[in-house]
């Protein structure tokens, strides 16, 4: 990469104007009766953060990141894994550009789809989060810089604050992977029962490298 990152992207904004009749409004066809509007109940989502790109001034890349979130069944018979692949790049000033997709079930029919970019600019503070199906960009301030060092998150072994639990940090010394050098930690949570409305001791393992 030359050190440059030329993005392009168009903002529209479609506006409708009609006027409005006691026949012709929203949800009604003339001298018929409203439309009738059908919503399900129920249902949960939420975004997996899967890896944090920091605004590191001379050294870009490309990458094509691919992700799995594996989660165990209810009844303990089994797991189901989501899966999705973004592309993220990184100029040679710092600036970043990254894709999110849409998680979708591993191996199955629903294909995933890009639902945000965003472009971020350590030298000027913005951050420019854009929806494709919209066409639109919202800009937000960005605070992170490259003068600053980013560190891992790391724990300390011990009791939780308030008896809420313990945890257990653990350094998994140094690996290869993908021809770069890597430092993993392995961090283990318990939560005692009631502290996040769990009847048992809740258990989260989580492993990262750096």
């Amino acid at each position: 990469m030359n050190g440059r990152l030329f993005l392009t992207y168009a903002l529209t904004l479609a506006t409708f104007a009609g006027a409005q009749t006691p026949n012709n409004q929203p949800g009604k066809q003339p001298n018929s009766q409203p439309l009738g509007v059908s919503r399900a109940d129920g249902g949960a989502r939420g975004p997996m953060e899967s890896i944090f790109v920091p605004p590191k001034p001379g050294a870009p890349f490309t990458l094509e990141l691919a992700a799995e979130w594996t989660r165990t069944m209810m009844n303990g018979g089994g797991s189901y894994t989501l899966a999705n692949q973004r592309r993220i790049v990184r100029d040679g000033r710092g600036r970043i550009y990254q894709e999110r997709w849409i998680l979708v079930p591993k191996g199955g029919d629903v294909k995933s789809t890009m639902n945000v970019f965003q472009i971020t600019d350590p030298e000027q503070h913005t951050w420019y989060n854009c929806e494709p199906s919209t066409k639109i960009c919202e800009l937000l301030t960005y605070h992170l810089t490259a003068e600053q060092v980013y560190l891992p998150a790391i724990t300390t072994t011990g009791p939780m604050p308030n008896g809420k639990g313990t945890l257990l940090h653990e350094d998994l010394g140094t690996a290869t992977i993908e021809s770069v050098e890597t430092h993993g930690y392995r961090e283990t949570q318990t939560l005692n029962p009631g502290v996040m409305g769990n009847d048992a001791p809740m258990i989260t393992v989580r492993e990262f490298w750096y």
